[in-house]
């Protein structure tokens, strides 16, 4: 298997709207996510950390 793009993986693709949580933090999840297109932002007691805007993003595999 010859794997040159993300898309090359076949893996699920879910679309989520502007505002959707996705984690949660100190919840325990079985997901990790890779950023197709977008942007996500990252928080933590309410206060914005950070947002990545960049394909290839991966996100969540703290909470696995």
């Amino acid at each position: 298997m010859n794997i040159t793009n993300i898309e090359d993986l076949n893996l699920p693709e879910v679309k989520f709207s502007k505002g959707d949580i996705l984690l949660e933090e100190g919840i325990t999840s079985s997901t990790i996510y890779i950023l197709q297109s977008g942007e996500v932002a990252i928080t933590a007691s309410g206060e914005a950390l950070c947002s990545c805007d960049i394909k290839g993003t991966v996100f969540g595999e703290s909470s696995v």
